[in-house]
């Protein structure tokens, strides 16, 4: 499947989630009461998500039975991810 997301691999650098090779990075957000930092496990998940996204399209896709609340929260979570 294709993304549209910026691709990895993502590293959490000085709590900021970076993409290695790139000028791309997620800094920390703006709040109506002034600027919030990400947090260190927030920049770890950030960082994470397109493995994540992977990881969870492969195994989705080894299901031999798509069946359960397991399954389709699976599928829940990757519609979410993707937009949908």
């Amino acid at each position: 499947m294709t993304h549209q997301h910026t691709p990895g691999p993502w590293r959490n650098v000085e709590n900021r989630a970076v993409q290695i090779g790139t000028s791309y990075f997620i800094h920390p957000c703006q709040h109506h009461s002034g600027p919030v930092e990400i947090k260190p496990a927030d920049a770890n998940l950030i960082a994470a998500a397109p493995d994540l996204l992977v990881a969870l399209e492969d195994v989705l896709n080894m299901v031999e039975e798509p069946e359960g609340p397991y399954y389709h929260k699976a599928r829940r979570a990757l519609a979410k991810a993707l937009g949908y």
